[in-house]
């Protein structure tokens, strides 16, 4: 009499004289050994207290309590007692579907879940722990179909995306998939035999694997399909089991296969390999002898287009034989093992190659040697070597004649050109002594303008000019005369250096001749008025925008020798004076004389100073304070020259001209003279 609650057997797990078994919808029952007849339980309904009737997984541990994985939840049943404890996610459960459980040698209770990774019953805490998938060396994937344990406590779980190794000491993860010899990464079932190694049923045949051999670059494995024999390629969860004398049994969606592992052993023969077919351009071709005894063709360039077809001389399962060949002189590496038995190359360049295959048996044990043969490809005329020598004889031949024929045009046009620009250089060199005579010639006009030194030294005998050109002609120039007791002196800074500034420097000299010796007119402020007049008609500037810009800048001192008066009027240049180490400057209007706008003109103004024995006064233009040098490349500054005269103004004029001279030459250095430089000194005697 049938005494159980459903049909759909989906786990069974022995304990004692009972054979539990779970079914999906009847919850679960038990077989009596002893007395041969089926038994329901209090947990066979669906008001039952087990926490769902849809039993996956049963696992007894070494209390002979049974842990029980369904649907929705873990369930902890005590057959002495009765008693039934169960867990869901409410209760800290990571995942209520749960596909397998395994107790290990330890009694710790495992669990594999969909979706939820592995988890641990902590039976001292009574709480979960739990390891999921997250980057590299971890959980292969997060459902797990299966959970098997070895010999050394490592536990092995089948997901649906490879096989994991979990060192539950080490809390360390290895993943191995379909790249490590897999036949298959969706596994359902694991069974170890007597060697330690692992059989794997998948969704895609049973694979016998073991990751403590390597053979290349995959562990060693033996992959079988139904053409082995199998039920089919595709195996059933939780359909696996192994007998007490190691026999094992696999169930799939076509039966189930039952063997003893070391029963199934690879087949050890070493097939022959051999040539069967040459084909070029898709026909058989013509040989002196059977392709099978051939071992050298050679080919026409126009016959580069060719196949080999190859087998292995093994007849048991030859559907399983793999085949790897290579192209030596074309190919670095073998092509990846497959049923394939042919090979094509197309358009091989001139030259020897040889063609090697070789083959395994059904079993995977490779012939290494394989059978090789030779093929050379006559290359066209101008491929050959020779024909590549003579290219490259005529070649350099063209090269060189081209080279000597340009190097030839080349000399011709360079002498012309030397020719052209010798005829160029003496032109250019007669002009440049022109110029350079015309320069000196007005330097030496400009020179017989300026006052004699000795006439300046008998009216001022403490006194010295600083007079350094920029050019060979200047833009600056100073101006003297004695009228009555007076003593007038200037230093003048016309627009531009050079000849340009020359030019202005004579306008200057003439106008102040006229102004002073011819007109009589001698305040300072006055004589600057009636010279920026003169200047104006000169370059006969009216406030227009096409009206030459040019001007000067000056500063002019007027001093009583018998009073010892003092008077300066200047034009953006001050006077500086001296008096027991402390130092004056008076600063002159901020208008130059010309090239300003009538309505923009500020008059001058004189200013009057009382000097006594020992004073000093200096007048200046701007290129000594404008001069670039120094560490920095800086412009000297017009308060280092105030500071620098301070410093030297007890010594004798003399030496505080060869000092400012000095100074100047260090802080120039290696760069150039920016501008004319012109510094007058005085002491009152």
């Amino acid at each position: 009499e049938q005494n159980y609650t459903h049909e759909n057997i989906l786990c069974l797990e022995k304990s004692g004289q009972k054979l539990w078994f779970g079914t999906w919808g009847g919850g679960l029952n038990y077989f009596d050994l002893e007395k041969q007849q089926f038994n329901k339980t209090p947990l066979d309904d669906e008001n039952s207290d087990l926490s769902n009737s849809n039993i996956l997984d049963i696992e007894v541990d070494k209390d002979g309590k049974l842990w029980i994985a369904t649907m929705r939840g873990l369930n902890y049943y005590d057959p002495e007692k009765d008693s039934i404890h169960s867990w869901t996610t409410e209760e800290g459960l990571p995942h209520n579907f749960l596909y397998c459980l395994k107790v290990d040698h330890e009694n710790n209770v495992w669990i594999g879940s969909n979706g939820g990774g592995l988890a641990k019953y902590n039976r001292k805490s009574g709480k979960f722990d739990q390891w999921l998938k997250g980057g590299k060396n971890t959980l292969a994937n997060n459902t797990i179909h299966c959970i098997a344990e070895d010999t050394k406590g490592n536990l092995w779980l089948g997901t649906k995306n490879g096989l994991s190794k979990f060192e539950p000491k080490k809390n360390q993860f290895t993943t191995f998939t379909e790249s490590d010899g897999l036949s298959n990464n969706f596994i359902v079932g694991i069974l170890f035999d007597r060697t330690g190694t692992l059989w794997l049923s998948t969704y895609n045949g049973l694979t016998k694997f073991d990751p403590n051999k390597k053979n290349g670059d995959e562990y060693d494995n033996r992959k079988y399909f139904a053409i082995d024999g199998l039920q089919g390629d595709e195996f059933n969860q939780n359909a696996y089991f192994q007998t007490s004398d190691g026999e094992f049994f696999f169930g799939g969606t076509l039966g189930f296969n039952h063997f003893y592992p070391s029963s199934i052993v690879d087949n050890p023969y070493i097939p022959p390999v051999v040539i069967t077919s040459f084909k070029v351009a898709g026909k058989e071709f013509s040989l002196d002898s059977s392709v099978i005894y051939t071992r050298f063709i050679q080919l026409s360039y126009k016959k580069n287009f060719f196949s080999f077809e190859f087998a292995s001389l093994d007849y048991v399962l030859p559907e399983k034989i793999l085949y790897s060949y290579k192209m030596e002189g074309l190919d670095e590496d073998w092509s990846v093992p497959s049923t394939r038995n042919f090979a094509s190359y197309t358009d091989l360049q001139g030259g020897d190659y040889t063609f090697r295959v070789k083959a395994t048996n059904n079993d995977g044990v490779w012939n290494e040697e394989g059978v090789s043969i030779q093929i050379r490809v006559i290359p066209p005329f101008y491929k050959t070597k020779w024909f590549y020598s003579l290219t490259v004889f005529i070649t350099i031949l063209l090269v060189f004649i081209f080279v000597r024929v340009r190097i030839a045009s080349i000399k011709k046009e360079k002498k012309r050109l030397e020719d052209m620009v010798a005829l160029r250089t003496r032109e250019l060199a007669e002009k440049n002594q022109d110029i350079m005579a015309s320069i000196q010639y007005a330097k030496r006009i400009q020179d017989s303008l300026l006052p004699e030194r000795t006439v300046i030294s008998e009216h001022l005998p403490e006194s010295f000019i600083l007079y350094r050109p920029k050019d060979i002609v200047s833009g600056d120039f100073y101006w003297f005369a004695a009228v009555e007791n007076k003593v007038l002196i200037a230093s003048v800074d016309c627009t531009g250096h050079g000849v340009p500034g020359a030019f202005m420097s004579m306008i200057g000299h003439n106008l102040l001749n006229q102004i002073i010796l011819e007109k009589h007119i001698l305040d300072p402020a006055e004589i600057l008025e009636h010279l920026r007049i003169g200047v104006r008609s000169a370059l006969k500037q009216e406030g227009r925008a096409v009206d030459s810009q040019d001007g000067m800048d000056l500063a002019l001192v007027s001093y009583d020798k018998q009073s010892r008066e003092l008077k300066y009027a200047g034009a953006f240049r001050p006077v500086i004076i001296i008096r027991k180490g402390s130092l004056e400057k008076i600063d002159g209007i901020k208008t130059p004389i010309g090239m300003t706008r009538a309505d923009a003109m500020l008059p001058y103004e004189t200013h009057v100073r009382q000097l006594h024995i020992g004073d000093s006064f200096y007048l200046y233009s701007d290129g000594f304070v404008d001069q670039f040098g120094g560490p920095n490349g800086k412009k000297f500054m017009a308060k280092n020259l105030h500071s620098l005269l301070l410093e030297i103004c007890d010594q004798p004029m003399e030496k505080q001209q060869n000092l400012l001279t000095e100074s100047f030459e260090k802080w120039t250095g290696t760069l150039e003279q920016v501008d004319d430089v012109l510094v007058i000194g005085v002491r009152v005697i």
